[in-house]
């Protein structure tokens, strides 16, 4: 007898996640129950053995390995053209999932054919709400949505409302987070893989203005909850990630606000940034400051690149740093 395709692909990419990769595949073994799935995980060129230990622990999953690190997109491209699900789940490997995720988002979109593509909420390790979704990227709309995240860590009540009236419940937005994003096989083939040239970061956002354009609603479902480690990878890179945020993030403007007011004012904001960068590289430390423990010499090249990202005229070049994921700002 023939063996049935799967309803759903978990698509994971992998790079140095160590036990956090781990636990995330046996989250997704035990917790996923009801619905026939497959996992593909694209190894970027890790170095810390996760890949082996991977195979020996989940021989089920589908592994590929590339020699080096080819960005965040390309490999979860990879993992796409593998894919055999009608439904396919970008799924990042710092995420536990506390139920059913993938059955439950699975048979959301059964309900709701008009969506293209669905997110759950995602849960900080302590239980708090994460940034899951949110409006079209603009200056106007990010300089609103760090305003009210100020305002929720500084404990404003009004903030707080806002944030719970927007998380609380079913709702088409502009874009849901790549950390679980589950979409249609159709919306894949009609709007095409990830883009490439964003090595890490804004490809989700991009991934979800695509499909509106071509006429899907994107819908966050905060019914899924998924637990996000974010930050636990980043550590060790935040430079990289940092330079890799903000090349994104003048992609994805140049992409859609073409050289309008927004890109100009983001170029504005990044030389702001830049001299603030390389002021704070030139401080000497003091003594019980913590300023001991800043990197003089990656404050340098952070506002160096600021620098040239705002003053060229030109896209920005493809980034080759690590991947990994981290909150920008």
């Amino acid at each position: 007898m023939r063996e049935q395709p799967p309803e759903v692909s978990i698509l994971i990419v992998n790079f140095n996640g160590g036990d956090t990769v781990l636990d995330c595949l046996r989250s997704v073994r035990v917790q996923t129950r009801g619905v026939r799935y497959e996992v593909l995980v694209v190894d970027n060129g890790s170095t810390d053995g996760s890949p082996d230990t991977m195979q020996r622990a989940f021989p089920g999953v589908q592994l590929v390995r590339n020699p080096d690190n080819r960005g965040f997109a390309r490999a979860a491209n990879q993992a796409l053209r593998a894919a055999r699900g009608r439904l396919l789940l970008l799924l990042n490997g710092d995420t536990l999932l506390p139920g059913n995720a993938v059955k439950e988002m699975a048979e959301f979109l059964g309900r709701h054919p008009g969506a293209g593509i669905a997110g759950g909420m995602l849960l900080n390790e302590d239980g708090t709400y994460q940034k899951s979704a949110g409006d079209f990227r603009s200056i106007r709309n990010e300089w609103r949505e760090k305003r009210t995240r100020a305002g929720v860590e500084r404990g404003a009540q009004a903030a707080w409302k806002r944030e719970v009236r927007f998380a609380g419940r079913v709702r088409s937005v502009d874009w849901v987070s790549g950390a679980f994003l589950m979409t249609r096989r159709a919306v894949a083939d009609r709007i095409g893989p990830l883009d490439e040239r964003m090595f890490l970061y804004f490809e989700d956002i991009d991934w979800c203005a695509r499909a509106r354009r071509a006429g899907w609603q994107v819908v966050y479902n905060p019914q899924v909850r998924v637990i996000h480690l974010g930050g636990r990878s980043t550590s060790r890179n935040r430079l990289q990630s940092r330079l890799a945020y903000r090349r994104s993030q003048l992609l994805f403007y140049h992409t859609y606000h073409g050289c309008g007011p927004d890109t100009q004012a983001l170029r504005l904001y990044f030389l702001a940034l830049a001299l603030a960068e390389g002021a704070a590289a030139r401080m000497p430390a003091r003594p019980g400051s913590g300023r001991g423990q800043r990197d003089p010499a990656g404050g340098r090249r952070m506002s160096r690149e600021l620098f040239r990202l705002a003053l060229s005229g030109a896209l920005p070049d493809r980034n080759d740093e690590p991947h990994t994921r981290e909150e920008g700002s």
